[in-house]
């Protein structure tokens, strides 16, 4: 009985100029295709441990980049751990990448209801609420409610982050934007005043 042999397709270079001979091509729903093989080291047989792995090529870290903050969404014809071991190839780490997305859209969240920002982001609301908890704490609060008195004036003050942060019931994040945006807003207390 005669062994089934893998012949190559094709030699193609991936997104950092290696070459790879390709096994496997798989068509997406997106402008490119997903190349499967081994890399090719001249005059050396291939390694054929492990069988054949997704080819990193350019549009592929493209679109895997573009994707960064949309966790489980990536609509590729590949399982969740093979995704998983490409971003971290990359680099990306979906932790790291949702606190930034949601950090750079923490004054948005606080000018908006849950709601509206749901809708604007396409999330649902569930999710914003835990964000909005982590980022602000618990609240029942309308938009732009650190603008409001007493609120503005403890944000305003010297205290120590950490103490206006534990007395509002907010991350010392929030307290640093907070104070931040109300600078940005001219509504600072004057140079003069000493403090409590």
């Amino acid at each position: 009985m005669k062994k089934r042999r893998n012949i190559a397709v094709q030699t193609i270079r991936d997104h950092w100029d290696d070459r790879w001979a390709v096994f496997e091509i798989r068509p997406t729903d997106h402008e490119f295709q997903l190349f499967l093989g081994r890399p090719r080291q001249d005059g050396r047989p291939l390694n054929r441990v492990g069988g054949n792995r997704v080819i990193l090529t350019t549009p592929l870290v493209d679109y895997l980049i573009s994707i960064r903050h949309n966790r489980g969404s990536s609509r590729l014809p590949i399982g969740g751990t093979t995704t998983k071991r490409l971003r971290k190839i990359l680099g990306l780490n979906i932790y790291d990448d949702m606190r930034e997305w949601w950090e750079s859209h923490a004054d948005e969240l606080a000018e908006t209801t849950e709601t509206e920002f749901a809708a604007r982001h396409r999330y649902s609301v569930g999710r914003v609420s835990l964000a909005n908890k982590a980022l602000f704490g618990p609240r029942n609060r309308p938009p732009g409610w650190w603008r409001d008195e007493p609120v503005a004036s403890l944000l305003r003050g010297f205290a120590p982050r950490a103490d206006v942060a534990d007395r509002l019931g907010i991350s010392v994040g929030a307290v640093g934007r907070l104070r931040w945006r109300l600078r940005t807003e001219g509504s600072l207390i004057d140079q003069d005043y000493e403090g409590p």
